[in-house]
């Protein structure tokens, strides 16, 4: 048996967009403020950047909440990662003097 070696190809980019569906639970999205905003993003190297972006022209998303399942077209290989706008919280800084 032979030692499987893999490498990242940060420049492969499809001859065809390539559709990607994501299903995520509760628990995945719990700290997520709004669900309806989720995106999935792709990791350039230096920065995270909108996944759709990487078609032109861009894709488009189709989220369907109810069944917790995103869609979107990719026309690139990488690093990929479900972001969303998350909920904050603010917590009183007390501090004692000398």
């Amino acid at each position: 048996m032979t030692k499987a070696s893999f490498a990242l190809l940060p420049e492969l980019a499809f001859s065809a967009p390539v559709a990607v569906t994501i299903h995520y639970s509760e628990e995945n999205v719990r700290a997520a403020a709004d669900e309806s905003q989720l995106v999935l993003s792709w990791w350039t190297g230096s920065e995270w950047q909108d996944a759709a972006q990487t078609c032109e022209p861009a894709s488009s998303y189709i989220r369907d909440v109810a069944n917790k399942t995103l869609s979107v077209s990719i026309c690139r290989g990488g690093r990929f990662a479900l972001f969303g706008p998350m909920n904050q919280v603010y917590l009183p800084v007390v501090m004692r003097g000398n």
